[in-house]
Parts: structure tokens; C-alpha cells; sequence
């Protein structure tokens, strides 16, 4: 296997003052992973090679699942989407940390009675942002579930709470923090 920068991120590479080091995973191009029977973990740090980034795995992760793959290749991410997929597993990049977590756990499931500050925090930490809440604390009255990016789980949120007769704001900062603010 190996995994190369596309020619955009090499361009980027040799530009002074631009990093590519931990772009998006679709930067790289994964050229023909095989193996067999390998371990998930193994299979995983195989894939990453190569690369800056490396995996860590939610702590509610435990698979003994072994993986085979002949002559897999394309965008890392893709590849990497299309192999997790097979156990329903996904990855969320944050820098260059990629975190191996299951599906349901990308889903923001919003229930009566669930503290939004709370359960939105803790969504948020499985995609490497905190939540700083200075808004009133609310108690759903409702349910919300959503599968999206954290941006459009947070639009998604604040078109709902909108709807309830709450306007709430949300600032999204470089260093992984969320910021929602009540809106006079």
C-alpha cells in the first residue's frame, strides 16, 4: 500500500507558510491496499501509512473482525469509508487524529427530557470539539435525530429550536470549539 499526496496538497506542500500536513483524508490516494485476514487495527494502521495521521479508537470499540482486501486504491477517505463500512464503523478526522467510532454514535439523537447543553457536548467530544454553552439550559420537549457534519447537525439544532420559540446562535472556532449564545 501506499499513500500519496494528490497534486493540489503538493502544490500546497511547497507554498511557504501553507501546510499540508493533516488536510482533509481525500488529499491522499491509497494505491493498491492488500491484504488478508488482517486484523481491523492492523488493517486500519495499514491503510494510514504513509500518511500524518494517526487512529484512535472509541473506547466502546471492540472488534476481533479480520479484513480482506485485494488490490483496493482511490482517496484515502473513500477507501478508508468503504473498509470500516463492512462493520458498521465510520471515522471522524479531527487534525490528524482519525477516530474509529461506530455508526450510531455520528447520529445526535435528541430525546424528551435530554438537557440539550449536555447531550449536544457530548456529541460534539466524538468529533474532537468542546461546547461552551452560554445560553439559558434547555430541556427537550421534542425529539431530533440527526446524521449530518457538525456544522449541519448545529443548523439543524438551531432551525429546531427556532421552530420552539428559542433562537440560540452558534460560533464553530479553528481550535475545535462551539460557542451557542441566546439570541435577543
Amino acid at each position: 500500500m501506499k499513500a500519496t499526496l494528490s497534486f493540489f496538497s503538493l502544490l500546497l506542500a511547497i507554498i511557504p507558510g501553507v501546510s499540508a500536513a493533516c488536510q482533509d483524508l481525500s488529499a491522499y490516494r491509497v494505491d493498491k491496499l492488500v491484504f488478508n485476514q488482517l486484523s481491523l487495527h492492523k488493517a486500519v494502521a495499514e491503510t494510514l501509512k504513509g500518511t500524518p495521521y494517526r487512529v484512535a479508537y472509541s473506547s466502546e470499540l471492540h472488534s476481533d473482525a479480520l479484513v480482506t482486501a485485494t488490490g483496493v486504491s482511490g482517496p484515502l477517505d473513500r477507501v478508508l469509508r468503504d473498509l470500516l463500512g463492512q462493520f458498521s464503523l465510520s471515522y471522524v478526522q479531527n487534525g490528524c487524529e482519525v477516530r474509529i467510532i461506530p455508526n450510531e454514535k455520528r447520529i445526535l439523537n435528541l430525546v424528551p427530557g435530554d438537557m440539550l447543553n449536555e447531550k449536544l457536548g457530548e456529541w460534539l467530544k466524538l468529533y474532537g470539539y468542546d461546547l461552551f454553552w452560554d445560553a439559558p439550559k434547555y430541556r427537550m420537549n421534542g425529539s431530533l435525530s440527526i446524521m449530518k457534519s457538525v456544522d449541519g447537525a448545529l443548523n439543524d439544532v438551531i432551525a429546531f429550536m427556532k421552530a420552539n420559540g428559542v433562537k440560540l446562535a452558534v460560533e464553530i472556532y479553528d481550535n475545535h470549539a462551539v460557542r451557542v449564545t441566546e439570541v435577543k
